[in-house]
Formats: structure tokens, C-alpha cells, sequence
């Protein structure tokens, strides 16, 4: 079901609009202009001030679109006109076995526990405040040290200083994959229902084979 323009926009301001392409799909379009992906990640990690704020208004279209209880997908896309935005894919199916949901208190006993520790024998990279390591399917995973459930809780609750580091590195490692000449799709999964398996927030470096 598509919404109408005026039910729909969240709010213009000045880093970003919000609204329901349909009832499984929030787009969360940057009011900047970006050529692709790579410009993306390259003002996220100079601007510090629209990251946060573009961080934060992420967090606020999911209240506004009632998609908390389903949980979403967050990844790149382009909005009808082929302009760069933010998508946020709702699963239209439930999961009941081990369900994380994004409003659920935060649990430091997890598989990433001891990564996050650095007692981990997996190849890590820690900065102030992310950590980053390979997963068994060889993706590049990319954490807050801090306890998040998932991206919106992040988006909620971390500190300026978070999200910009986290921004940051996540454009240091995009690079490096370019650089590589390792193509791959950057998400981030926000509940079980759209294949969020650890209760900690991480983004998604998933590699194409």
C-alpha cells in the first residue's frame, strides 16, 4: 500500500526527509546530493555534525513508520527519481525462535563477547570506540565497543563521539575494499526477523563472491 506525500514525510530539515514507500519500505532520503556510495562514506566521516544528526533521523523514521516491531534492513538504494537514499526494508514475515527486538534490554553475553574484550583469536582493528573483524563468512563486520541491541538503539542512544567514529571507520574500511578491488553490499540488520542473529549492533560489510 503506498502513502500519500502529506501522511507520509516524517519532517524536512536540514539533513534529511523520511517517508513510506510502502508498508514494508521506509526511504530516508539525506537532503545533501551524493554521486554514489563512496561519496556517501567520504562526507559521513568528514562531517561529523551530519552524521550524527543523519544517524539520529534514521532512528526517528522508524518511530514515525511503525516498523520497530518488525525490524528492518537497512542498506543503500536510490529513491524513484535515482537519487541516493537510505532504505529501510521491513520483513512482511515473523520469526519466534530467539527473537531479537530492538526495544529489548541490552545482554553483554553474546558470540561477540569476547571479540569485543580482544580476547578473541580473530584478526581484530579497534579504534576509540568500534571494533572490526572478519566473520566466519569471511564479511567485514564493524562494532560499537559500547552495548547497542542493534542499529536503531544506536541510533537512539549513542554518544556524538560514537556514531562519528563508527561513520569513519566504516568509510576507512570501504576504501580499503575498493582499494582491493573487493566488491561488496553494506547493511546493517535490526532484528531476527530480517536476519539479526547477535543481539549487538553491527554494520555489515557483506562481500560478493
Amino acid at each position: 500500500m503506498f502513502c500519500l506525500p502529506l501522511q507520509a514525510h516524517l519532517h524536512r530539515a536540514h539533513v534529511c526527509d523520511a517517508y513510506a514507500q510502502t508498508d514494508t519500505l521506509v526511504i530516508v532520503e539525506p537532503t545533501k546530493t551524493f554521486q554514489d556510495r563512496d561519496d556517501f562514506f567520504k562526507t559521513m566521516a568528514k562531517e561529523s555534525s551530519f552524521a550524527v544528526a543523519y544517524t539520529r533521523c534514521i532512528g526517528r523514521a522508524v518511530d514515525r513508520f511503525k516498523i520497530l516491531k518488525k525490524g528492518f534492513r537497512l542498506e543503500f538504494g536510490e529513491d524513484e527519481l535515482g537519487k541516493f537514499v537510505v532504505r529501510l526494508k521491513a520483513p512482511d514475515f515473523k520469526v519466534i525462535k530467539q527473537p531479537i527486538f530492538l526495544e529489548m534490554p541490552y545482554n553483554p553475553v553474546h558470540s561477540f563477547t569476547k571479540i569485543l574484550a580482544g580476547k578473541s583469536d580473530k584478526e581484530t582493528r579497534f579504534s576509540t570506540h568500534t571494533v572490526m573483524f572478519r566473520s566466519f563468512s569471511k564479511n567485514v563486520l564493524l562494532l560499537p565497543r559500547k552495548g547497542y541491541v542493534s542499529f536503531y538503539d544506536f541510533a537512539k542512544k549513542a554518544s556524538p563521539a560514537e556514531i562519528a567514529d563508527i561513520w569513519k571507520q566504516a568509510a576507512i574500511i570501504s576504501q580499503e575494499l575498493v582499494k582491493n578491488k573487493r566488491p561488496f553490499v553494506f547493511a546493517t540488520h535490526a532484528g531476527t526477523s530480517v536476519g539479526q542473529t547477535v543481539p549487538h549492533m553491527h554494520l555489515r560489510f557483506e562481500l560478493k563472491r
